[in-house]
């Protein structure tokens, strides 16, 4: 069957990794909804993660890794030359590869111009980045080491089906989230701060503490107008 498999994938390329990888992105947010809610499945999410796999994801990642074999670390140590795609593509493809799922999934969920931007906000975008290294860098070390070219956007599919629902269940679910906006970082002003003087000590680690305790559960923060009601006081603990 894997014979049969890596022909079709021979002739075929991007037809054969889109499907695998639209199934496979479809199977893992299957499992986070599992994980995450009882409730009915979201099938319009689980239509937008897996319309995103089949397409943008595959045919970028399919190119990409074709770049980066022809230009990058050739004819150094299959292990030096791991170590070496793994930087280029923690540095680069990676946050292009964020940005871009967090576009489709507001397009495909019928969000607003004004909603794109802010949830494409650099300090969402780092996040998800920083968050995702732990996973993701001894991942792609082992496929850019052992894995060959053609069976590189499979097996990344693959890995985003644990990524999904094992590692950051609540994280998967961001474009579900209220989105919260502190406006210019004031760092305890009155208006959330239960009446502790803006810029205290004790209202920096209370909002910093909501902030990350947010951040986790899918709620950004964003730097822009204030409208402090709106999911702050559930996601924060402070209502």
């Amino acid at each position: 069957m894997l014979a049969a498999y890596s022909a079709l994938l021979q002739r075929r390329p991007l037809i054969i990794k889109g499907c695998s990888a639209g199934l496979l992105f479809s199977l893992g947010d299957f499992m986070a909804q599992r994980l995450e809610t009882a409730e009915a499945m979201d099938l319009q999410r689980l239509m937008a993660f897996g319309s995103y796999g089949a397409s943008w994801y595959a045919i970028s990642q399919h190119y990409w890794f074709a770049w980066m074999e022809r230009h990058v670390a050739c004819g150094w140590s299959p292990s030096s030359a791991a170590v070496a795609r793994v930087a280029a593509h923690s540095a680069v493809f990676a946050p292009f590869s964020i940005v871009s799922l967090f576009g489709w999934m507001t397009i495909t969920t019928g969000r607003s111009w004004q909603e794109l931007k802010d949830i494409c906000h650099p300090e969402a975008i780092f996040s998800t980045w920083a968050a995702g290294t732990i996973f993701w860098i001894p991942t792609m070390l082992g496929v850019y080491r052992f894995v060959p070219l053609q069976g590189r956007v499979v097996v990344t599919s693959g890995a985003n089906v644990l990524w999904s629902p094992a590692v950051m269940p609540n994280w998967v679910t961001w474009w579900q989230a209220p989105v919260c906006q502190v406006g210019t970082w004031s760092w305890g002003n009155e208006s959330f701060g239960h009446g502790l003087r803006a810029g205290s000590h004790e209202a920096k680690e209370a909002v910093a503490a909501a902030f990350n305790a947010a951040v986790r559960r899918g709620c950004y923060f964003f730097d822009s107008a204030p409208t402090y009601g709106r999911g702050f006081a559930e996601e924060s603990g402070w209502g």
